[in-house]
């Protein structure tokens, strides 16, 4: 069973569009891209994303490229929202993930789920 997860990047980065557009081909069980336009905050891209066991590494890797270079992603799960935390903290959230992925019955071995 897959875990959906909301992407946001902020408006008023350049390449935006662009870097949602490229997690959405990486993962095709994503959404439409929408912009949210809150009262009291930063305009946003959003895009909901379903994970699974065969699109986490892709996602990961997508995720880290942006830390890597040091750009602000929002990532929120079951109405958490996760943004500010440093690289460690990071992978260890995203390990955390990755072994709800393992546990549910799609992520089993010789299950069709």
């Amino acid at each position: 069973m897959p875990i959906h997860i909301i992407v946001a990047i902020s408006s008023q980065e350049s390449q935006a569009a662009d870097e949602l557009e490229t997690l959405a081909r990486g993962i095709t069980t994503a959404g439409e891209r929408t912009e949210q336009r809150p009262f009291d905050g930063e305009a946003t891209l959003q895009m909901l994303i379903a994970l699974s066991v065969a699109t986490f590494p892709y996602f990961r890797t997508w995720l880290r490229s942006r830390s890597d270079q040091r750009k602000v992603t929002k990532v929120v799960i079951d109405g958490l929202e996760l943004s500010g935390y440093t690289e460690k903290e990071a992978n260890r959230i995203l390990d955390r993930v990755q072994g709800k992925l393992a546990e549910s019955p799609e992520g089993t071995p010789g299950r069709d789920g």
